[in-house]
């Protein structure tokens, strides 16, 4: 709940006055300021719209609004971290294969240096 009175007093603040009587196009102009200038993410933008969803529609009535069906999100898809050459080789450069094919500690050690 708190993070929802969080976003009404955020769109407070950006439009100067009070949010129960802005109107429809003022609340997407609000959520294009929270993408394009204040660089929110997708999970971010979607609380926004439950929050400001629950306000406006609960709260105030305004159940013909469309903006909250219309702001819609993609998650970013998060590429792995991938290692350069140069990493791998480090890597690899610790690992002790025996005749057997065991990995074998350094002299002094119980576990492989790749398991450390």
């Amino acid at each position: 709940m708190e993070a929802y009175v969080a976003v009404v007093r955020i769109l407070a603040g950006w439009a100067g006055e009070d949010p129960a009587g802005l109107g429809e196009e003022r609340v997407r102009e609000f959520f294009l300021h929270l993408v394009r200038e204040r660089g929110y993410a997708s999970k971010s933008i979607r609380q926004a719209r439950a929050a400001l969803g629950s306000f406006y529609r609960d709260m105030l009535g305004q159940a013909e609004w469309k903006v909250f069906g219309e702001v819609r999100t993609k998650d970013r898809e998060q590429l792995p971290e991938v290692l350069d050459r140069a990493e791998v080789r480090l890597i690899l450069g610790e690992v002790k294969v025996s005749a057997g094919g065991q990995n074998q500690p350094p002299k002094g050690e119980s576990k492989p240096a790749i398991l450390r």
